[in-house]
């Protein structure tokens, strides 16, 4: 697997997955599935899919950036792909530009997961992948407190919790 992607990559991965099978995805379903693309990642490669820490929020796991960048579609569907501003030094100037970003063409093993969780997830609406990612055990469901500020957005959803709980979700999936 190539380096950890900024979280616009994996979400256009998903959104590109969505338009070739004719669907359209919400941004609580894409959250939802780059969440669970980089827990999948963590558990079988050992490597993080993105570079960006997964945030325990009152309504679930957050990617924050992603969030943001799509919190104005709502609960409706998104109509274009997921985009992140780059800062360029060069001599004394820094020059911004706007990247549309995937995964490195070469990078099969991450392009593999993306299909896999696709395939296993794609079809779910938003609030069933929501629910899934509230389950007891969960990752967001050990490291959200209610009552610590319910407006709270920070809280850190640690890499190792989220590895053992899908490598935990493997186990089960593939014992006899």
């Amino acid at each position: 697997m190539g380096a950890p992607y900024v979280p616009s990559a994996i979400a256009n991965e998903f959104l590109e997955r969505a338009a070739k099978a004719g669907k359209t995805l919400t941004p609580m379903q894409l959250l939802k599935l780059v969440y669970m693309a980089h827990g999948w990642s963590l558990a079988l490669t050992e490597n993080p899919l993105i570079n960006e820490c997964v945030q325990a929020w009152k309504y679930g796991p957050v990617v924050p950036s992603l969030f943001h960048e799509f919190k104005s579609f709502g609960g409706g569907t998104i109509n274009r792909l997921s985009e992140y501003v780059d800062y360029l030094e060069e001599s004394n100037s820094i020059e911004i530009v706007v990247k549309k970003p995937f995964i490195d063409e070469g990078d099969v093993p991450s392009k593999t997961l993306i299909d896999w969780v696709w395939q296993k997830y794609g079809s779910y609406t938003g609030k069933a992948l929501s629910a899934m990612t509230h389950l007891d055990g969960s990752p967001w469901k050990v490291t959200y407190k209610p009552g610590e500020g319910e407006n709270h957005t920070n809280i850190v959803i640690q890499n190792e919790v989220i590895k053992a709980y899908y490598k935990k979700l493997w186990a089960e999936r593939n014992a006899v």
